[in-house]
C-alpha cells in the first residue's frame, strides 16, 4: 500500500521554509482548519511536486514545483493538499473505500484480469479525489474574492492553465474536458478541442476454419461441435471488446455531471467515476501505450494516441501511509456502498439535464455496460493490497461474509438447584405428627372447630425450581484443509461457514476450539477452547493442501479423559468433504471406534461437508453424526441456521430430561 520510495534514496522532510509560510495560512483560512504544518522535500523523485499522507502531513517539492511553474500559485496548491485532508478522502478508511471502488471499476470494465490493478486503481482513486477538490477550491477562492471586490481568475484554474501546456493522452483530455465544463470555459481552453485519436482496435481472430477433413471419420462430428463453440467464443469476444470502446466528449459530460452530483460524496461517487475513466486505461494497455505495466503510480505520461496519462498532475496522491489493519480492513468491507453494482453513468435511468443526449452519445459508442466484465470478488481484493496483507484481507473477509448471518448462539443452561424450599399445598395433620407441623391459620380457615386428624392442617413444602436461563456453549471444531478443499483464498463456502459459526458462537458468549488438519502428520489450531476472535479465525483460516486422514489419534486423546459432564455442554462440527471417511476409520487400523466412542461424550455431532458426499451419509448415520450439506455459499448460511436450532432442541430435551 505504501507508495514510499526506496529506503535511503530520498533525503529527509524538512519544515517549510518562512517564504512559503503565508501561502500555507492563506491555504488553511480558505478551508477554515488548522493542520500540522506542510514540510518540504526537494528533489523527492515523486510522480509530482506534491503528496499528503496520513496520518495528516502535507509534503511538497519546491525544485519540481518551480520546474513546472507550480510556484507561481503555492497557495493553490497547498490548498489542494489540505482537501486531500478535509474532503476527499478525508481519512485512510475513505482512501480505502475509493480505492476499492475503483478496482472493482476496473474489474468491471474488463474482460481479462486488469494489469496492476493496485496501481491503477490508486491512479483513478487520485484523479476522481484531485478532481473533487479543485472543483470546491476553485468554487471557494472565487468566493472569497468576490467577498473581498477582487476581480479575477481562481487561483486553481490559474494552476491548471500552467499545467496544460503540453498534448495530454486520451485519459487526461476527458479529465480536463471535464474541467472545462465544470468551470464553464470556453472550448479549447486547458485541452485541443478535438480528443487524440483513439488507439487502433485490437485485431480479432478470424472465425477459425472447419477441420473436420483433418481428423478421423468417428471424431468428425465431436471436432465440428468444437469448431462451432472455438467460432462463437470468438465473436462473443470481438462483441466484448466493442463494449469497451471509448467516447471522449461524451465521458467529459458524463465525469463533469458526476462531480457535482457527488462532490459531498466522494465514496459512492467513486464508482461511477471509475466506470468512466476505466475503459481508458484498459484501451492503452491493449494498444500496448504510455498507459501499460507498470505506469500506475509513475508521472502520467504526455501524449500519444493509446497514452492513458497527459499533463502533469498537482498531486501524486497519498504516499508513505502505513498498512490497514484487520480492523481497518473490516470496516471497509462492511460499506454497503461497495456493494452497489458497477455501471456506466450513461446507463443508468434519469440524470437530469442533457443526461438523455449523453446517453444516446454514450450508447451509441458502446459505453460499457453495468458488470459487463469479471466479477470482483476476494482474488481481486487479495490482489489489490497485495501479498504483505493477504492475511489481514482472508481474516476482514471472512469475518465481514459472515457477519449478516450471525445469531448469538446460546442454549438453555444446565438446572443447578438452588437447595431453597417454597409453600406447597396443606394436608391433613394426624395425631401421629408433630404438633409443631400443624398450620393454624390453614387449619382455622378450614373449620371453625378445631377436631384433630379432620379439621387439623399441615403446610408441605416443595423444593425451588432454579430460574430458566442460557448460557454460551463449547464448539469443538475440526476444519479439513486438505488439497480437496478451497483454498481460503478461493472464497470457501466451508470456511464461511465456519466463520458464522465461530462468529455465532463467540457472540452468544461461548467458546470456541478450531484444528485444522490434512494427512498425517498435518495438524494445527488451538490447545483449548478460547473467546479470543482473532486467535480462532487464525485458525480456521490454516491451510496445508496435502492429503486427507482425520486425526483420529488426537480426537481420541480429547476427549479419553472428558466424561460427559452434566454442568457443561459440548458440540462437535467438522468440515469437510466427501472424503472423510478417514474419521470413521477407513484407512486407519486400529480407530475405527474412536468416532463412534467420542460421539457418546458430545452432545452433538455435525458434518458440514461441502461439494459431494461420497460415502458419508451412511457412515455418519451408523455412527449418530448429523450431515449437512453445503453445495454453494447460498447454503452455507442455512446449514449453519440447521445446526444451531439442533444444538437448542438438543439442549432443551435434556434440561426436560
Amino acid at each position: 500500500m505504501s507508495r514510499a520510495a526506496h529506503p535511503g534514496s530520498r533525503a529527509r522532510p524538512q519544515p517549510l521554509p518562512p517564504e512559503l509560510a503565508p501561502a500555507w495560512e492563506e491555504a488553511q483560512e480558505l478551508w477554515g482548519v488548522r493542520l500540522h504544518p506542510a514540510q518540504i522535500e526537494p528533489k523527492a523523485g515523486q510522480p509530482s511536486f506534491a503528496w499528503f499522507g496520513f496520518p495528516p502531513q502535507v509534503t511538497v517539492d519546491p525544485v519540481e514545483a518551480r520546474r513546472v511553474g507550480a510556484d507561481r500559485e503555492w497557495a493553490t496548491v497547498f490548498a489542494h493538499e489540505i482537501g486531500h485532508h478535509v474532503l476527499s478522502p478525508s481519512t485512510r478508511i475513505a482512501s480505502l473505500k475509493i480505492r476499492q471502488q475503483m478496482a472493482r471499476a476496473l474489474v468491471a470494465s474488463s474482460f481479462e484480469a486488469p494489469h496492476d490493478l493496485a496501481d491503477r486503481a490508486a491512479l483513478m482513486a487520485n484523479l476522481w479525489s484531485d478532481m473533487l477538490i479543485n472543483v470546491r477550491v476553485a468554487e471557494m477562492q472565487a468566493q472569497r474574492d468576490a467577498r473581498d471586490g477582487v476581480v479575477r481568475e481562481p487561483g486553481m484554474i490559474r494552476l491548471w492553465r500552467l499545467l496544460s501546456t503540453e498534448p495530454p493522452g486520451r485519459l487526461f483530455w476527458v479529465v480536463l474536458r471535464a474541467y472545462e465544463h465544470l468551470w464553464d470555459l470556453p472550448d479549447g481552453s486547458l485541452v485541443p478541442i478535438e480528443p487524440p485519436a483513439a488507439p487502433p482496435p485490437p485485431a480479432v481472430p478470424e472465425p477459425s476454419a472447419a477441420r473436420a477433413t483433418a481428423v478421423a471419420e468417428r471424431f468428425r462430428e465431436q471436432q465440428a461441435k468444437l469448431d462451432a463453440a472455438t467460432a462463437e467464443a470468438e465473436r462473443a469476444h470481438a462483441e466484448l471488446l466493442a463494449l469497451t470502446r471509448t467516447h471522449p466528449e461524451a465521458d467529459a459530460r458524463l465525469l463533469a455531471r458526476t462531480v457535482r452530483t457527488f462532490g459531498d460524496d466522494p465514496i459512492r461517487g467513486a464508482l461511477r467515476a471509475g466506470m468512466i475513466l476505466a475503459p481508458y486505461l484498459l484501451e492503452a494497455d491493449r494498444a500496448g501505450g504510455g498507459g501499460g505495466r507498470g505506469s500506475g503510480r509513475g508521472r502520467p505520461g504526455r501524449g500519444g494516441a493509446g497514452d492513458a496519462g497527459g499533463t502533469g498532475v498537482p498531486c501524486a496522491g497519498e504516499i508513505g501511509s502505513p498498512d490497514p489493519t484487520e480492523a481497518e480492513l473490516g470496516e471497509v468491507l462492511r460499506d454497503a456502498r461497495l456493494s452497489e453494482t458497477p455501471q456506466h453513468p450513461a446507463l443508468e435511468a434519469g440524470g437530469g439535464s442533457g443526461a438523455s443526449a449523453v446517453q444516446e452519445v454514450a450508447t451509441s459508442a458502446g459505453a460499457p455496460a453495468a458488470s459487463g466484465g469479471q466479477g470482483y470478488g476476494l482474488a481481486q481484493t487479495l490482489e489489490l493490497y497485495g501479498p504483505a496483507m493477504a492475511d489481514r484481507v482472508l481474516r476482514a473477509w471472512y469475518l465481514d461474509g459472515a457477519r449478516r448471518w450471525v445469531t448469538p448462539l446460546r442454549e438453555p443452561a444446565v438446572p443447578e438447584p438452588t437447595g431453597e424450599q417454597i409453600p406447597g399445598p396443606t394436608e391433613i395433620w394426624g395425631v401421629d405428627d408433630e404438633l409443631t407441623a400443624v398450620d393454624w391459620r390453614a387449619t382455622l380457615a378450614a373449620a371453625p372447630r378445631i377436631v384433630p386428624g379432620v379439621t387439623t392442617r399441615r403446610r408441605t413444602w416443595l423444593d425451588d425450581d432454579p430460574p430458566v436461563r442460557e448460557e454460551g456453549i463449547d464448539l469443538d471444531l475440526w476444519v479439513d484443509s486438505s488439497g480437496s478443499m478451497p483454498r481460503p483464498s478461493a472464497d470457501s463456502p466451508a470456511l464461511l461457514a465456519g466463520a458464522i459459526l465461530l462468529e455465532s458462537v463467540l457472540a452468544g458468549g461461548g467458546r470456541v476450539q478450531v484444528t485444522s488438519f490434512s494427512g498425517p502428520g498435518q495438524v494445527a489450531g488451538l490447545e483449548r477452547p478460547t473467546r479470543n476472535r482473532s486467535e480462532a479465525i487464525g485458525a480456521l483460516l490454516h491451510y496445508f493442501g496435502g492429503g486427507t486422514t482425520f486425526p483420529l489419534d488426537l480426537l481420541g486423546r480429547r476427549y479419553r479423559e472428558q466424561r460427559r459432564r452434566a454442568d457443561r455442554r459440548r458440540h462437535l462440527v467438522v468440515l469437510s468433504d466427501g472424503g472423510l471417511e478417514s474419521l470413521f476409520g477407513r484407512g486407519q487400523d486400529g480407530l475405527e471406534h474412536v468416532a463412534g466412542e467420542v460421539r457418546a461424550k458430545v452432545d452433538t455431532a455435525t458434518l458440514l461437508v461441502i461439494g459431494w458426499l461420497g460415502d458419508l451419509p451412511a457412515l455418519a448415520r451408523t455412527n449418530g453424526y448429523t450431515l449437512e450439506h453445503i453445495a454453494t455459499h447460498a447454503d452455507a448460511p442455512a446449514a449453519c441456521r440447521r445446526l444451531a436450532a439442533t444444538i437448542v432442541r438438543t439442549a432443551k430435551e435434556d434440561a426436560r430430561d
